[in-house]
């Protein structure tokens, strides 16, 4: 393994761990979690996947991690709490969701583990958006099932994220 791809790793960590870590803690729903973070996650498998033909274990890999992020994205929305706060909705996950982002990141690396072994030559980027898409995938259906399940949210957005 190369500097560069152990420096890319340790950053992927770090930022993992960062964004992890917000998801427990009160913030302001708002339009940026809800639809953009999905979308730019979309947009970055689209722009790091291969652009001639997808090898068939990298089309194994994804369709495993998307379906673990479809299961995350659900535990999230199951255990993700919307509620009023000062006349602002506020939302707040638990440890479920913690543990469901956690398990998401391990097994993505742990499939590639399986797929490509452990002393392998292939580069993180070179599969950089199965990540991407597992993350899309979590985000995207935590949002859908949190909009389905709490009315409120809808009604938050179609008054332009106003509670007046």
């Amino acid at each position: 393994m190369s500097g560069n791809q152990l420096t890319t790793i340790v950053i992927v960590i770090a930022l993992s761990i960062y964004i992890i870590s917000q998801q427990l803690g009160e913030r302001k729903v708002r339009k940026l979690t809800f639809i953009l973070i999905p979308l730019f996650a979309i947009y970055e498998t689209y722009n790091f996947m291969p652009k001639s033909i997808i090898p068939s274990n990298q089309l194994v890999q994804v369709m495993l991690t998307v379906l673990v992020g479809f299961i995350a994205g659900v535990i999230q929305s199951k255990y993700t709490k919307i509620y009023y706060k000062e006349n602002k909705l506020y939302m707040r996950g638990g440890k479920e969701a913690l543990i469901a982002w956690i398990s998401l990141v391990l097994f993505r690396f742990l499939i590639r583990t399986i797929f490509n072994g452990i002393n392998t030559n292939t580069s993180f980027q070179a599969s950089e958006w199965i990540l991407y898409a597992g993350i899309a995938a979590s985000f995207g259906f935590r949002s859908i099932f949190l909009y389905l399940k709490h009315p409120q949210i809808g009604e938050f957005f179609s008054k332009g994220g106003r509670t007046e």
